[in-house]
């Protein structure tokens, strides 16, 4: 009977290889995808806007945040999905066989995977909060780089010895976006 355990994990692990491999070339596929069809619909979106509406913050903001939120950030939500099912299937596998040997070892197994996820759900969620509090001084600090390295600006910047003003400017924008992720550290 443990041999045909042994044999059904063995087989099962090696599905699960190639099943892996499977959804990391859909996961790329249809993040490619998908990226494509946010930058479409953005160009669409940012073509139909008034000139009063790019001259307001908060569409800048809403506008950079669905320019800067990667397609990956979506399909990781999906791909934590498939995860979590994968590693259901692969766990009863172990816990089959486990039960078999000792069933407290597989309830400690079982159980232990718990804070992991309640820790890493936490995390989400508050990288996520701070990352939309701090898209308004990450838009600052990407303007004022663009200002000081484009070849377009550089020369104005120059003649009026703007530089260590917009310097200065891009790096209280960065250290106030950096004090919030450290936030996120406690």
């Amino acid at each position: 009977m443990a041999i045909v355990s042994a044999v059904c994990f063995v087989g099962l692990t090696a599905l699960s290889v190639v099943f892996g491999s499977l959804r990391s070339y859909a996961d790329q596929a249809l993040e490619d995808k998908l990226n494509c069809n946010l930058k479409m619909a953005l160009v669409d979106k940012s073509s139909r806007l008034a000139l009063q509406q790019y001259e307001d913050a908060n569409t800048h903001d809403i506008m950079q945040r669905a320019d800067k939120q990667p397609a990956s950030r979506i399909i990781s939500t999906f791909t934590t999905a498939l995860s979590i099912i994968q590693s259901i299937g692969e766990s009863i596998g172990v816990l089959s066989i486990l039960l078999k040997w000792n069933w407290i070892v597989a309830l400690l197994i079982l159980v232990s995977p718990v804070p992991s996820v309640v820790a890493t759900f936490i995390l989400s969620k508050n990288y996520y909060r701070i990352d939309f509090q701090r898209a308004t001084k990450m838009r600052e600090a990407s303007y004022f780089q663009y200002l000081l390295s484009s070849d377009k600006t550089v020369k104005e910047i120059k003649a009026f010895s703007l530089s260590g003003y917009f310097a200065k400017k891009m790096q209280l924008c960065s250290k106030s976006s950096l004090n919030k992720i450290c936030t996120i550290l406690g």
